[in-house]
């Protein structure tokens, strides 16, 4: 099965910067399978918004893996960026 590359839209900088957050989160998702990732979908909203099955049609990316993409810990990076904006700091 082979699905178009999406071209990147324009994103709420505070939705993109969960995105990229949760993606950070996801165990086995390093640096190369990320970039992967980004190549075939443009951005980290996309990446998110996108099915299993379409991930897992990226070089590099098992069917566990994609499944883990597909279901980010949205709710841990939420914690993060709000425990971050308690301490005033800026993540991303």
């Amino acid at each position: 099965m082979t699905f178009p590359r999406t071209t990147p839209t324009p994103a709420d900088p505070g939705q993109e910067r969960l995105a990229w957050l949760a993606l950070a989160l996801v165990p086995g998702l390093g640096p190369r399978r990320l970039a992967a990732l980004l190549s075939r979908f443009g951005s980290p909203a996309q990446i998110l918004g996108a099915p299993a099955d379409a991930l897992a049609d990226v070089d590099g990316i098992s069917r566990t893996l994609a499944r883990c993409v597909a279901s980010p810990p949205l709710d841990r990076a939420r914690e993060v960026l709000a425990l971050a904006a308690a301490r005033d700091q800026v993540l991303l």
